[in-house]
């Protein structure tokens, strides 16, 4: 969402997106997000035990304990504030790009994770209606974790 945002305000040539949706929740004319009721879940439970949720986050967007354990240490040498946490997660709330996407010169490329629970493969149909290539890649929403990576 970032990239996107960033993109449409400077001249790029191309852009490449990964893991990339331009609406993080769902509402009545976007089926690509995430179920609203599951963000505020998340939200509220991010809030009452950060560490404990994030984790839990983190293990369902990893397909292997070796990428499990990079996060997790990761998380726990950089806590994030909860300030930070409820800025990003308002962020995602907030923000639609999708008229964005129209004003970027030429995405390259979308790459999907085909298991990815925050960026549903079904996005691709919406993506290549707007004329923008998708590859799928196999592993989840950070697919350059896994070993076999490449683009």
């Amino acid at each position: 969402m970032i990239a996107v945002d960033i993109a449409s305000k400077v001249k790029l040539r191309k852009i490449i997106l990964v893991a990339s949706t331009p609406k993080f929740v769902q509402s009545e004319d976007w089926i690509y997000g995430i179920n609203e009721k599951h963000f505020y879940d998340f939200h509220s439970s991010l809030s009452s035990s950060p560490q404990k949720t994030l984790k839990r986050f983190i293990s369902l967007q990893v397909s292997t304990k070796d990428q499990y354990k990079y996060l997790e240490a990761s998380i726990d040498k950089n806590k994030p504030t909860n300030q930070g946490l409820n800025e990003g997660l308002d962020y995602l709330l907030k923000y639609d790009f999708r008229n964005h996407i129209d004003q970027i010169a030429d995405i390259t490329k979308v790459y999907l994770g085909e298991k990815d629970t925050l960026v549903p493969l079904s996005i691709k149909s919406w993506y290549e209606k707007k004329g923008i290539q998708v590859a799928i890649l196999p592993g989840g929403h950070i697919p350059f974790l896994d070993d076999n990576f490449e683009i």
